[in-house]
């Protein structure tokens, strides 16, 4: 099973997703993450920015979950209010980690799980 695992906390990008009406099984009260979710495929972020394209582009391929189903229906707005605070939302995070497991037949023909972790420091000194 292929699966990426992320934690990470962002109040202002939890604060988007709540004036949006789509946080509700995806932030905590205090604006972390800790979800896994299925995946196709994904490449290792390096940055927050990679971070939060991999973000949204999971919820995408996740809508039958209701985190996936709320980001749906609000994406428009949450793509917009997240350009117009982009600044914010990249200053936003604190540390992120970022878990992806991914099925593979290797040349023998054997199954393989290749896992990578992926972690973000946000140092706010």
């Amino acid at each position: 099973m292929n699966f990426i695992e992320m934690k990470f906390t962002n109040p202002v990008l939890a604060e988007i997703f709540g004036s949006n009406n789509a946080s509700d099984g995806l932030f905590d009260t205090n604006g972390t993450v800790d979800r896994k979710f299925n995946i196709d495929d994904a490449v290792p972020p390096k940055n927050t920015e990679d971070f939060i394209s991999i973000f949204f582009r999971v919820l995408e391929k996740n809508s039958e979950v209701p985190a996936g189903e709320n980001f749906a229906k609000a994406k428009e707005s949450i793509y917009k209010d997240t350009v117009l605070r982009l600044s914010d939302v990249v200053h936003g995070f604190g540390d992120i980690e970022l878990t992806i497991s991914i099925d593979s037949v290797n040349e023998q023909g054997n199954n393989v799980n290749k896992k990578s972790v992926t972690k973000i420091s946000r140092n706010k000194n």
